[in-house]
């Protein structure tokens, strides 16, 4: 399920932010805190592919989410990347008659990393890499075409196909663009369960009994929140 694989790469904590009193930047107390309640907003810092897709998930799953980029506009390095995405045994694959196989991905990945990966990691990223893909192509990205990059033995990097003229379409600019859309629409749809706040640099976190219970923020006052 994608939902594993979007908790390996990003943090996404429950409980509203919390406000406290004006601080210098570099004042950072502590703040006293409480218990989650079950129906608080999922607080997600970073909006590149991992924190809009958390989001979508999120909104999906009848949450309330608070999605928060320090940048002024959401994307992150996601946006710039040119490559593709890694998948096996997906239905692009099939369709151009590839043979290829979760094993063979897993052992390519490891030597591509002079096997010092985190196995388990690698092993989440193969198992989980073909519902990425899917649901990628789910929310509009056109990866139907597929090549063989370096550090793997099989074609499985998906891109975006080549116009016949023209310039080829940056892959992460239109996953971020079709992201972007669909939280939003989810948004529009549902009021009062989507904020989004940009420029907003996180400067620390809120625990409780060791839980992360919400984040600290400066806001556009330069104020810590």
């Amino acid at each position: 399920m994608i939902k594993y694989l979007l908790l390996s790469i990003f943090i996404a904590c429950q409980l509203s932010l919390m406000s406290t009193q004006q601080l210098a930047p570099n004042d950072l107390k502590p703040l006293k805190t409480k218990a989650p309640k079950p129906d608080e907003p999922i607080i997600i810092v970073g909006g590149g592919l991992a924190g809009l897709s958390a989001a979508l998930e999120a909104l999906k799953a009848d949450g309330t989410v608070i999605l928060i980029d320090k940048s002024k506009d959401l994307g992150g390095n996601s946006a710039k990347a040119s490559s593709g995405i890694n998948g096996v045994n997906t239905e692009t694959q099939h369709k151009m008659h590839i043979e290829d196989s979760t094993d063979k991905f897993y052992s390519d990945t490891m030597s591509a990393g002079d096997r010092e990966n985190d196995p388990g990691l690698v092993d989440l990223l193969v198992q989980e890499s073909t519902s990425a893909v899917e649901f990628l192509i789910d929310v509009g990205v056109d990866l139907t075409d597929i090549n063989l990059c370096g550090g793997h033995s099989v074609p499985r990097t998906h891109w975006i196909p080549s116009p016949k003229e023209g310039k080829p379409i940056p892959v992460g600019f239109s996953i971020i663009k079709n992201l972007k859309s669909k939280v939003q629409e989810f948004g529009d749809m549902h009021p009062g369960k989507l904020q989004i706040m940009t420029d907003t640099p996180v400067v620390g976190i809120v625990t409780w009994n060791d839980f992360v219970t919400g984040v600290r923020i400066k806001n556009s006052t330069g104020h810590l929140v």
